[in-house]
């Protein structure tokens, strides 16, 4: 299984190979800003997509996989600052820089969700189990209830508070897991990184960044066991969220809501503001890009970085979101506009009262299901196959056992007839 780089700069978008760099594929035509793009396998329409909110206006653009230009263009009902969707391709949510929050549901275009619910704008919204999550200029952290935003959008409110950073939140990760056992990662202009658990709301630990760095964005390993600040200078500060205790072996650190120095520890190669972070599928390579159009792959283990991404035509954009995506489920065939579904316009307005309405999702092709019968229909056969060939193993032996015994017989033949000419002749 192979894994691609998915990153936007803005002038465009490319899909290069994470251990070789090949590019595989790129876009045209796409100015962005960071936490305004998201690529999604899994979609109403059946195609793989990367979404993009555009920096000049209330505009979106929605690329086809395998296809250069663009192969929508949605008008928005505002210009946005971040934009997420949900793995399962459901949802589709955006944040604007008045504190507008929007959710629409994909396979109908429906905007299920529209209010200002930031004081400020809106940075980071990010998907989990049945939660979205919204991060503002503001400091607060918010969030919400996906079964309460689509059914009751105008008493919703957010089911989770956090208040406890100072200043803006930049950056957002949640952990994985379901939403009752997942912990969520902030990081602020305050200079601090929050750990929280989602079940019990509480603040788990805060970890204090050195007071020279900027935090501009945030990644978090998928076991939880590292997290990388990237910040404005391009360095990329390692905090681990375990220590060795010579009494009780591997402990984590903080809990009960203590506080806890990141250190110094950090992989420096950029020289500017490092603007995404994105981790392998294994978490040994930590993809890096910064505002000046850097694009690097470090080497975990060794702490180096193993390769340099060029982009298209020795270009250095800025470099403004970083994805890392594996091969599976990915369309192999060109693409082909007669066949192509596109996905239904995004409304504008959000509807007063729920209606009925259309949506639209692409059934795959039927695929044969496995059964019990079958895998032992499959282990017979190959036991048949496997007692066949022993079977005509066992009979070619025989036979090369039995020209070897004539052979043998024939040669004392021979032996025993030239001893009695020697005995003889003595």
């Amino acid at each position: 299984m192979e894994e691609l780089i998915i990153y936007t700069t803005n002038k465009g978008a490319c899909a290069v190979d994470l251990h070789s760099g090949n590019n595989i594929t790129q876009f045209k035509n796409d100015e962005t800003a960071p936490n305004l793009s998201v690529f999604l396998t899994n979609t109403p329409s059946g195609n793989p997509l990367l979404f993009s909110a555009q920096t000049k206006g209330a505009m979106m653009h929605v690329y086809n996989w395998n296809r250069e230009s663009v192969d929508q263009q949605i008008v928005l009902p505002e210009k946005l600052s971040c934009l997420t969707a949900s793995s399962c391709g459901t949802w589709l949510a955006g944040g604007s820089a008045s504190g507008r929050l929007f959710v629409w549901e994909l396979a109908s275009g429906k905007l299920v969700f529209s209010r200002e619910v930031h004081y400020q704008g809106v940075t980071k919204l990010a998907f989990t189990d049945g939660l979205l999550f919204s991060t503002s200029k503001d400091a607060r952290v918010l969030g919400w209830s996906l079964v309460t935003l689509a059914s009751d959008p105008k008493d919703c409110q957010p089911c989770i508070t956090w208040t406890e950073h100072n200043l803006g939140v930049v950056d957002l990760v949640v952990g994985g897991g379901p939403a009752r056992d997942a912990r969520v990662f902030t990081v602020s202009t305050d200079k601090t990184v929050r750990i929280w658990d989602v079940s019990s709301t509480a603040l788990l630990t805060t970890i204090t960044l050195p007071a020279a760095e900027t935090p501009t964005t945030l990644a978090v390993d998928q076991l939880e066991r590292t997290l990388f600040v990237g910040c404005a200078s391009g360095k990329i500060l390692t905090v681990s969220l375990y220590d060795v205790s010579p009494s009780t072996g591997l402990v984590s650190v903080g809990g009960a809501s203590g506080v806890v120095e990141s250190g110094n520890a950090a992989l420096s190669h950029h020289n500017y503001a490092i603007t995404s972070l994105a981790l392998s599928f294994d978490a040994t390579l930590l993809v890096s890009a910064d505002d000046k159009g850097s694009l690097c792959v470090w080497d975990l283990p060794s702490r180096q970085v193993s390769r340099s991404i060029k982009q298209p035509r020795a270009e250095m954009n800025p470099i403004t979101y970083v994805q890392t995506i594996t091969t599976h489920g990915l369309p192999t065939e060109k693409y082909n506009p007669k066949t192509a579904v596109k996905l239904p316009m995004l409304k504008r307005v959000q509807d007063d009262k729920p209606e009925d309405h259309d949506l639209l999702i692409k059934i795959k092709p039927r695929q044969k299901t496995v059964t019990h019968e079958d895998t032992l229909q499959q282990m017979v056969e190959s036991a048949q196959f496997g007692g066949d060939s022993l079977a005509g193993k066992v009979v070619q032996l025989e036979n090369e056992l039995s020209q070897a015994k004539s052979s043998f017989a024939s040669l004392k033949e021979s032996h025993d007839t030239l001893w009695n000419i020697y005995q003889r002749q003595q």
